[in-house]
């Protein structure tokens, strides 16, 4: 009977517990899809809105999809996503071009001649609205193509477009190419879609800047100059000098690059 009541109580915690986390995050999703963007934040997903739809005709092109798709591939190898940034795309001297440029089925910059091509079709176009100076706007802020699973898919695939909303991390409308058309078929993208089919997702950069505060037993001060500076070791003791008081040896491991192979987080 005890340890009945012993499980009992135990299946009743677990129970409260999953409860509660699964409540938070409602609220935690709730309270990101309820936040207001500001005027610059329409204006950025505007233009990615407006890049995303303008890159339909572009990636049904097979030279475009192997050069992404390099890229992607190449700043993976390098310990970063499998991005690539717009301002690398319009530089003729950008690393993946430079340091790729003995491989031969790849026509390092296609997707600049025809991004530059659509756009001026389209800006002259009397029915749109698209910004002529579109490109100058996607260095200026610093915005990146990123293909999420790319190590699923070969360069031979046609990729669903899509772009950070700001206000939902796992979900947003889609744009996947129709073949021998100009039309798009509208989409929900998610990481469910992303990992069953080759998705491309504008997204702007998001800076991993990690600020850790000096302890005043640390170094003193949390003024600037430096990171965080770890206490000292035991000073040498007993009848070995060379050997840490009581054993506590502090041994550190190395590791060269390491990557999860699913998100954990939003999809964007």
């Amino acid at each position: 009977m005890k340890y009945r009541i012993i499980l009992s109580t135990f299946l009743v915690c677990m129970c409260v517990l999953f409860a509660c986390t699964e409540t938070s995050t409602e609220a935690t999703n709730e309270a990101v899809e309820n936040v207001e963007l500001s005027a610059k934040q329409v204006e950025l997903v505007t233009k990615m809105r407006e890049t995303s739809l303008l890159l339909t005709d572009i990636v049904k092109r097979p030279d475009i999809v192997k050069e992404l798709k390099y890229a992607a591939d190449f700043s993976l190898k390098h310990g970063r996503d499998e991005d690539v940034y717009f301002s690398e795309l319009f530089r003729d001297n950008a690393p993946y071009k430079t340091m790729g440029k003995t491989k031969s089925n790849v026509r390092f910059g296609a997707f600049k001649e025809q991004f530059r091509e659509q756009l001026s079709i389209r800006a002259k176009a009397n029915s749109s609205s698209i910004d002529p100076n579109l490109e100058e706007y996607l260095i200026e802020h610093n915005l990146k193509l990123y293909w999420p699973y790319s190590e699923n898919w070969d360069d031979d695939v046609t990729p669903t477009l899509s772009y950070h909303p700001l206000d939902n991390e796992d979900e947003n409308e889609g744009f996947r190419p129709i073949e021998g058309t100009s039309e798009y078929e509208l989409i929900t993208m998610n990481d469910e879609y992303a990992m069953s089919n080759p998705s491309l997702l504008l997204v702007p950069c998001e800076e991993d800047i990690f600020v850790i505060v000096q302890p005043d037993e640390c170094g003193g001060g949390s003024g600037g100059g430096g990171g965080w500076n770890p206490p000292s070791p035991p000073e040498p003791t007993g009848e070995n000098p060379s050997t840490p008081c009581n054993g506590n040896i502090a041994k550190k491991i190395l590791v060269k690059s390491a990557r999860v192979t699913r998100q954990y987080d939003g999809l964007f």
